[in-house]
């Protein structure tokens, strides 16, 4: 027997193979599917690794090297859930690993957890890069981490078309960071398969991506999500202490663990102090009244709802409701950007709120255009007549055509911002959150149980205090 060949028959017999099911199969075609509109050359066939043990079991415990895990940030403590985790995270990057995933539940400490391992990092001396696929959850990631963050396309993209349907066309993707370097992405849940694969195959070599997020979220739209979710580094399963004995969090937790889709109808409105859950069976009415009464007060509050009519009507309701029913904009009005504005700092997602207005008359325009300072510091320029019912692609440009180019620098596409819609709160999070549940959002029910209930998981997890689900 020749030496190859008596290694080869000291090798132990491989596992069986993984059972390739219905569910599988689909979700290999629809990946198939996804990268045949990429351009460039298709990946090979070990991007499917991650779908072929759905469901599958707890990763293993890892221990990263000694000397790894360094001191914690001052007045931080991790639970025994969050520091395997971080070890787990850890010995995954020290082992080299393209990709590392962690994913956990509302409550579960994902953020102190991600701050943890990107404080291990910077004590190495490796170069992080903070991420997210929106500009709303890249702002929050700012403010939790207090470090420079951006969106994913941002700094990813060279190009950006607008397409005839008002979407965006993103070209010619380059490499973010240098060569050793960690890309953080947070709100990992949200990116999809396209995005996810500009990301990776521009990255230079040594480069590593931590990837963090609610895997029980709404999931990308029209393609599945890029990162690993399905077989994670590691998972965070432990409602922290923080959290414990919240309503909100209790009612999250009842509709992400059972069965049906309307569980959150079998849970009783309930009060402690860690905050508030109330269910009514109302009118529409009584829904923006709550908001304009949350207004008033000066409270951190918004409404949430599933279609953009409804989001539309109940700013119009809500407006009128606060007195602010003679013209389009008034101050003290919220304003919700719909397109990135590197000159301004502003990103698509953010909320701000009107301190001071003054009309601005050096444009061709027919549209009525406004100079507007914001509560918090910045300013813009809005066409303000267009902020009820937004704007098609052709108007902006010829809004913009109107001014000179210095001027339209400033200018901010925005639309009422008092109640947002579900998809557009992710990686948002507000004091206290109504939830609008209309007729279109039964029947959505009814069309597709499964991402229903991640809409309205997602919509409870909005609300850290209080939360209230109007039945309209």
């Amino acid at each position: 027997m020749g030496r190859l060949t008596a290694l080869v028959a000291k090798r132990p017999p491989p596992p069986p193979p993984q059972p390739v099911t219905p569910e599988l199969q689909a979700e290999r075609q629809r990946l198939l599917r996804v990268l045949a509109q990429l351009p460039g050359k298709a990946p090979k066939a070990s991007i499917f690794a991650h779908v072929t043990r759905a469901g599958g079991p707890k990763p293993p415990v890892r221990k990263p090297p000694p000397g790894a895990c360094g001191d914690l940030p001052a007045g931080m403590v991790l639970s025994e859930d969050q520091q395997q985790a971080r070890e787990a995270a850890l010995a995954a990057l020290y082992a080299g690993e393209p990709e590392i995933v962690l994913t956990g539940p509302a409550g579960s400490g994902k953020t102190t957890l991600m701050r943890a391992i990107i404080a291990d990092l910077e004590r190495t001396g490796r170069e992080v890069r903070l991420t997210a696929p929106t500009g709303k959850a890249a702002s929050r990631l700012r403010d939790l981490t207090q470090r420079e963050t951006s969106t994913i396309h941002s700094p990813l993209y060279a190009t950006v078309i607008e397409r005839p349907d008002d979407t965006l066309a993103f070209y010619d993707p380059g490499a973010i960071v240098d060569r050793g370097a960690v890309v953080v992405v947070d709100e990992a849940s949200m990116v999809g398969m396209s995005l996810y694969l500009d990301l990776r195959k521009t990255l230079p070599p040594g480069v590593q991506i931590l990837c963090v997020g609610d895997r029980e979220q709404l999931q990308p739209v029209g393609e599945p999500q890029g990162p690993n979710f399905d077989n994670p580094t590691a998972i965070l399963t432990q409602v922290h202490r923080q959290a414990a004995g919240s309503p909100i969090i209790d009612l999250a937790t009842h509709v992400r663990q059972s069965e049906s889709c309307q569980a959150w109808r079998t849970m009783r409105s309930a009060k402690t102090d860690k905050g508030t859950y109330t269910y009514c069976q109302a009118d529409l009415d009584q829904a923006v009244q709550w908001l304009a009464d949350q207004r008033k007060a000066k409270r951190d509050a918004t409404l949430l709802t599933y279609t953009n009519a409804t989001r539309r009507r109940i700013n119009a309701q809500v407006r009128y409701a606060l007195g602010r029913f003679e013209t389009y904009l008034d101050e003290g009005d919220k304003v919700l950007c719909f397109l990135n504005n590197k000159r301004l700092g502003i990103m698509n997602g953010e909320v701000r709120e009107i301190k001071r207005l003054k009309e601005f008359n050096d444009h061709n325009s027919e549209h009525a255009i406004a100079e507007c300072t914001f509560v918090g510091g910045g300013a813009a320029l809005l066409a303000v007549d267009l902020l009820e019912t937004g704007c098609d692609n052709e108007t902006w440009r010829a809004i913009e055509g109107s001014m000179s180019k210095a001027d339209a620098a400033w200018l901010l596409r925005c639309e009422h911002g008092e109640c947002l819609s579900i998809h557009k709160s992710q990686g948002s999070q507000w004091d206290a959150v109504g939830i609008v549940h209309d007729a279109a959002t039964a029947a959505y029910a009814r069309r597709d149980r499964a991402d229903y209930k991640r809409l309205i998981y997602t919509a409870i997890t909005r609300a850290s205090k209080e939360l209230l689900i109007f039945e309209v």
